[in-house]
């Protein structure tokens, strides 16, 4: 008998707890983002060295964000962010940044390590954006980072 009342117990308590835990998901689940999630924070153009045009864009809600298929209009020009080749390369998580950069030039530092954009195309020979100069000069160099969360 007193087995039967703890093992009630156990289940009404469970219940409840798995109940709460559904409403917790379900008011926080976000399917697209809302004006003011993502800002722009950055913007670099028309660089007169090897430094690359690119966009900074910083996620300020609490949800993940995927820019797949966004689109982004510079001077009248249409560009639609598709980067198929790296999974959730375009997914932008809670207060992250992310570059969005052209695809000519690199980052690099004072200590002269060169940054690349995840997934940068002239650095695959299978690739027709393949640029055998620059492949060689990345090999070349004395160090190399990949940027993550930047997408070209």
């Amino acid at each position: 008998m007193y087995f039967y009342i703890f093992l009630k117990k156990i289940i009404r308590i469970l219940s409840v707890w798995s109940v709460g835990l559904l409403l917790f998901n379900l008011s926080f689940t976000q399917t697209e983002a809302e004006p003011g999630d993502l800002i722009i924070t950055e913007i670099f153009t028309r660089s007169n060295g090897s430094i690359p045009d690119y966009i900074e864009i910083y996620n300020r809600s609490l949800f993940s964000h995927n820019l797949l298929n966004w689109k982004i209009s510079i001077f009248g020009t249409e560009y639609v962010l598709d980067n198929g080749d790296i999974l959730d390369a375009l997914e932008l998580g809670p207060f992250k940044y992310m570059i969005i950069t052209g695809q000519d030039g690199y980052f690099s530092n004072s200590d002269n390590e060169i940054f690349l954009a995840n997934g940068d195309l002239r650095l695959s020979a299978e690739s027709p954006e393949y640029n055998t100069d620059f492949a060689s000069f990345v090999q070349n160099a004395p160090n190399t980072s990949i940027i993550e969360n930047a997408v070209w």
